[in-house]
């Protein structure tokens, strides 16, 4: 069988090249959408194409960063182009988590005929003085374990080609069909369980990495979503982090692993609070199935969002001319 992983990416060049190597040592291809990078993103994916991995890199004409539309044309490209038989819609900071390749395509093969599997979505924080490891999976040796149902992730089967419609939510959390009287509906999903396979999630790997992704990421989703509700929804753990960043200047390096855990792991916005009693942290390092060849990028808040912020107004100008 034939698994294809797709991902849209942006400014992840600190993490990008073990994102490929690793998840490359389950899937059999990549689609990579590099959705407008302004660091070192699209030079290293360039050099990894260039070393002959299956992976295929992709612009995209859309500005905003429509993730559901995004992903769900990417999806359809990895079925009808790429003959998918599994399709792995991940974040650039996402790890697979399995025994072996394999073991892997076992676990598929027994649940081919469900369209839709869900899987868990554990998150990994540092080792403490960890910080001048290069490779993520050195560092990111920690699960936090909250005893709560974790939040999940999907992967995508052949059998749901045989809808005429279907969707990615954003963040890749689970699929919607059309039902009646012109509404949607998330599709159900099988549970794979968590030792068979899991997404590792890296959310945040230093303050200038955290500090950018929350100024761009914020501002980007006020663009496209123009202050629905739905904002609301999806990307509200962006909001209180941008707020308490203007109320209370940057989060510093002791910080990160409390923010992590807090925003992906219990589910609440971070208020500076000890939450040690809500969680433990369990030594579960993933396996390194490649080494990092290439010099990892350095991610530089106040660069990126002022190319932001340049790319933004030159667009207004460019539309009133």
């Amino acid at each position: 069988m034939k698994l294809v992983g797709i991902t849209m990416v942006r400014n992840e060049a600190d993490v990008i090249e073990s994102f490929i190597r690793h998840n490359l040592g389950y899937l059999d291809q990549m689609l990579v959408l590099d959705h407008g990078s302004t660091d070192e993103t699209a030079s290293l994916l360039g050099a990894l194409v260039a070393e002959g991995l299956p992976l295929t890199i992709l612009g995209c004409e859309i500005k905003e960063y429509d993730q559901s539309r995004i992903m769900t044309d990417l999806l359809q490209m990895a079925f009808q182009k790429f003959g998918a038989d599994t399709v792995f819609p991940l974040d650039g900071d996402e790890f697979l988590r399995c025994p072996s390749k394999l073991h892997l395509e076992s676990v598929l093969q027994a649940r081919l005929e469900q369209p839709v599997l869900a899987l868990s979505w554990p998150v990994y924080v540092s080792s403490e003085g960890s910080e001048a490891e290069t490779h993520p999976l050195h560092r990111f040796c920690w699960r936090v374990a909250t005893g709560k149902p974790a939040f999940s992730k999907v992967i995508v089967q052949r059998s749901i080609t045989t809808r005429s419609q279907f969707a990615l939510i954003p963040g890749n959390h689970g699929v919607i069909v059309p039902v009646g009287n012109g509404g949607v509906g998330k599709l159900a999903e099988m549970q794979v369980p968590f030792d068979d396979l899991a997404v590792a999630h890296l959310p945040f790997r230093s303050a200038d990495q955290l500090m950018a992704k929350v100024l761009v990421g914020w501002l980007n989703s006020r663009l496209h979503f123009r202050d629905r509700p739905e904002m609301q929804q999806f990307e509200w753990h962006w909001r209180s982090l941008f707020e308490r960043i203007s109320k209370h200047g940057p989060i510093s390096s002791s910080e990160i692993r409390s923010v992590a855990i807090c925003l992906y792991a219990l589910n609440r916005e971070w208020d500076g609070e000890d939450r040690t009693s809500e969680y433990s942290l369990i030594h579960d390092p993933l396996p390194v199935l490649a080494a990092m060849r290439l010099p990892a990028g350095q991610p530089d808040a106040l660069q990126l969002l002022t190319q932001w912020a340049t790319h933004l107004v030159d667009r207004v100008i460019a539309q009133k001319a």
